[in-house]
């Protein structure tokens, strides 16, 4: 069977994480897609200039100047995708091991497997509370065993997938509970699943599930996902922090995500009103596992730019749980010796 993984670059990643690719390629006979999604030109080129050199690497751009909403993006790539497995994963993960055969062996009995949550995140932190209102994308179990799937890395089984997308017109991206179909609001609702707003691939997901088909998350113990990589790289961040988490562009007198979040701030408040007052909350009072994936996705923020600038290497975060701290030092440990090996080559 062959796979191609699509991986999606946002603006201002492309420098740090692409040398994760030699990782990827490494440990599989995969073939991978690198979709530039909003990235600047340089970025662009270098991508490119990625793909020319290897032959299991192809490079796509995306249909707009501007940074498409994820989900949005998934779509277009999946109704061009005409392979027998619609694939995709996160552009912060990387490999350190053989990994393909941790997922093959379900694909019978599946039409999605899914993996590869963020390295930060307990394993209870996975499975959706019965009382939570908003099914955010680390959410991969509900309360009751049901798969939900994410978008961190995937594989579909590509005929299931597109009939069901022309058949429901459901795709990827996020929804509000007033936007889904009410046909398939009263199934999520025999489900026990009715919530005020689902990420990327959820609906899509459950309507899979009502439909009699089986889905299965499977935990890698070859592939790591840093987690949340790309959305800092958008984010107005401190003056004082590297470039590309600022996500300005070089010669810009504003950073390019305060322009977006001046442009997206009142649409989202006004479409989704919901998820901008739980945003807004969450800004003032962050839960503990909020501060835990912002202190640790800025810190291998730091950490990639160090090795490619090659300045001094930031310290280990040090937050009094030990089981996180030792993954994420593992995890250095790794990325530096990866980006070691490919200074060699």
């Amino acid at each position: 069977m062959a796979f191609i993984f699509h991986i999606i670059y946002a603006p201002g990643t492309v420098r740090d994480l692409s040398f994760f690719l030699e990782s990827l390629l490494g440990w599989s006979d995969c073939s991978f897609r690198l979709v530039a999604n909003g990235c600047q030109q340089h970025e662009r080129q270098h991508l490119r200039q990625l793909c020319a050199q290897r032959p299991r690497l192809e490079f796509v751009e995306l249909p707009t100047g501007q940074l498409m909403e994820h989900g949005l993006a998934l779509d277009y790539l999946q109704t061009l995708n005409r392979e027998e497995f619609f694939c995709f994963m996160d552009s912060d993960i990387y490999a350190t091991g053989e990994f393909l055969s941790e997922f093959t062996p379900h694909l019978r009995r599946h039409v999605g497997i899914f993996s590869c949550s963020p390295i930060w995140c307990r394993a209870e932190e996975r499975i959706l509370p019965a009382t939570e209102r908003y099914m955010a994308g680390r959410y991969n179990q509900s309360a009751t065993g049901l798969c939900l799937g994410g978008t961190f890395f995937a594989i579909y089984d590509n005929r299931t997938l597109t009939y069901f997308r022309q058949s429901t017109g459901i795709g990827f991206e996020r929804y509000r509970w007033q936007d889904i179909p009410v046909a398939y609001q009263d199934l999520l609702r025999t489900m026990g699943l009715q919530k005020e707003w689902y990420d990327t691939g959820k609906v899509l997901n459950l309507g899979l599930l009502r439909q009699g088909q089986s889905l299965a998350f499977v935990d890698s113990r070859r592939l790591y996902h840093l987690g949340g990589l790309s959305e800092l790289a958008v984010q107005s961040l401190s003056p004082g922090q590297p470039r590309h988490l600022r996500g300005s562009a070089p010669n810009s007198p504003e950073p390019l995500s305060r322009k977006l979040r001046r442009k997206l701030k009142p649409l989202l408040a006004a479409h989704f009103p919901a998820l901008y007052e739980r945003l807004v909350a969450a800004r003032l009072h962050p839960s503990p596992m909020a501060k835990r994936r912002f202190v640790y996705s800025s810190y291998f923020a730091y950490l990639l730019t160090a090795l490619s600038k090659n300045t001094a290497l930031p310290v280990l975060p040090v937050r009094g749980e030990p089981d996180i701290e030792q993954r994420i030092a593992a995890a250095t440990a790794q990325i530096i010796e990866l980006h070691r090996r490919r200074e060699k080559v």
